[in-house]
């Protein structure tokens, strides 16, 4: 009998829980209905059920906010967000930001403790560049990722240089522990071959001169050359570029030499 009453009790328990889990997963408020106008034409506008059938849909998400990522080229990039209230049924401002660079991102919805239950939101571009944009699924939030006007939003996003001739890639393409020196070999038709390499600085967003080398052409051994700061290592970086200042374009091909990194230097094949 004793059993019995506990397997109930067990039983009743398991539904009581139940119905609250239920009670606390149900809408607060009412999104089902259509996006409201926006007084901007230009404005990137957003249902996030497009996003995730978990968002907009009248119920809390922990955490949730906007994230706004700058992969464009300019610097000062301003964005200012609205949410659509069905509580108020106004267009209300999230806040306004200045993204000062490449990889530079702000956060929105910290007046909005539950901006999860809404649904349309809207982007405005408060500078005079002009932008693309992807809206993407993040933990607990809508990711925006601002590109250049007409960028190939399908490759990984790299900081701008104004060298046209610039090689830019991430410091993750470098062999894992290379990062004391650089050795390079000069494959091209180039008697010699300058080349600098330029780190990017985060924290300022812009490039900074690590190191410069000359290889002569026809050297079976790789020519080194070390940061012109000894304390710094290459791979303190996230980007690097290289430049060559004669304007001309040159492939690279990276290889671990040992505690260093090389590369084979040779003409461009493309456009």
């Amino acid at each position: 009998m004793r059993t019995i009453r506990i397997i109930a009790f067990c039983i009743v328990a398991m539904f009581f829980l139940n119905g609250l889990y239920a009670q606390e997963e149900k809408p607060v408020i009412d999104c089902n209905y259509e996006m409201p106008a926006f007084s901007d034409n230009s404005a990137l506008m957003i249902d996030a059920r497009t996003v995730s059938d978990k968002f907009g849909n009248g119920s809390k998400v922990a955490g949730f906010n906007v994230k706004i990522v700058n992969y464009s080229k300019y610097k000062s990039a301003q964005f200012e967000v609205f949410v659509h209230s069905p509580l108020t049924q106004k267009w209300e401002s999230l806040g306004n930001e200045t993204l000062p660079g490449f990889d530079a991102d702000a956060n929105f919805g910290k007046k909005f403790p539950d901006l999860g239950m809404y649904r349309y939101f809207a982007v405005v571009t408060k500078d005079a560049s002009k932008y693309d944009f992807k809206v993407e699924k993040g933990m607990a939030k809508i990711e925006i990722l601002v590109y250049t006007k007409g960028a190939d939003m399908t490759q990984q996003p790299l900081p701008y240089h104004e060298a046209s001739n610039a090689y830019v890639f991430t410091s993750k393409k470098l062999p894992r522990g290379a990062s004391e020196n650089i050795r390079m070999i000069n494959n091209s038709s180039q008697q010699t071959l300058s080349v600098g390499v330029f780190g990017w600085d985060k924290k300022n967003y812009e490039w900074v001169k690590i190191a410069s080398i000359a290889a002569q052409a026809g050297q079976k051994k790789p020519t080194v050359f070390e940061a012109d700061n000894k304390k710094i290592h290459f791979s303190k970086f996230d980007y690097l570029s290289i430049v060559s200042p004669d304007g001309k374009k040159y492939d690279y091909i990276f290889r671990e030499d040992h505690s260093d990194w090389s590369i084979d230097a040779s003409d461009h094949i493309g456009d």
